[in-house]
């Protein structure tokens, strides 16, 4: 299994130069009861979460590196049904319920990110990020965390690069 990911986009063309972000894939968050890896090409890092049942979750602690109020997306499989979602906890804060309304391009069984509708202020140090489905049907991609509040993330990220979770800071 691949390295999980927490990919740090300061600087990047897609951001603002004074903004801060911070790209989470899911393919390394620990195993769980009834939430299963599926290898995918249209997912960001190749994979996503299937969560298989109602209130399956799943969740890892992290590094985050500075203080900030933080715009909150998540990419999800979209087929306008509004009830593929995940809740979205952040230091066991629930932040938001998020996902499956209008699909990205309009083109149902996509990939789409979805944000938060108001800011969440995280401090440096210790971050706590926790899934929770609403249905067993919902599949789960990546997590972006910026500071930018005028960036709207579309299809896969790139050009990013690796940072690590808690449990590997020396």
């Amino acid at each position: 299994m691949k390295k999980f990911l927490i990919a740090f986009l300061m600087g990047a063309a897609v951001l603002s130069l004074a903004a801060t972000g911070f790209l989470v894939e899911v393919e390394d968050f620990p195993a769980a009861r009834d939430v299963q890896l599926i290898n995918d090409e249209a997912a960001q890092g190749g994979a996503f979460l299937h969560f298989q049942s109602e209130k399956a979750e799943t969740g890892e602690t992290f590094v985050l590196p500075k203080t900030g109020d933080y715009a909150v997306w998540i990419r999800i499989m979209s087929f306008n049904g509004n009830f593929r979602k995940a809740k979205i906890y952040l230091n066991d804060q629930h932040v938001a319920t998020l996902g499956d309304s209008t699909p990205e391009n309009n083109r149902s069984g996509s990939f789409t990110w979805y944000h938060a509708p108001a800011l969440t202020h995280l401090g440096a140090g210790s971050l706590k990020i926790k899934l929770v489905s609403t249905s067993p049907y919902t599949r789960v991609d990546a997590l972006l965390l910026t500071t930018d509040t005028t960036f709207k993330p579309q299809g896969r990220l790139e050009g990013i690069t690796e940072l690590k979770k808690l449990s590997e800071q020396p």
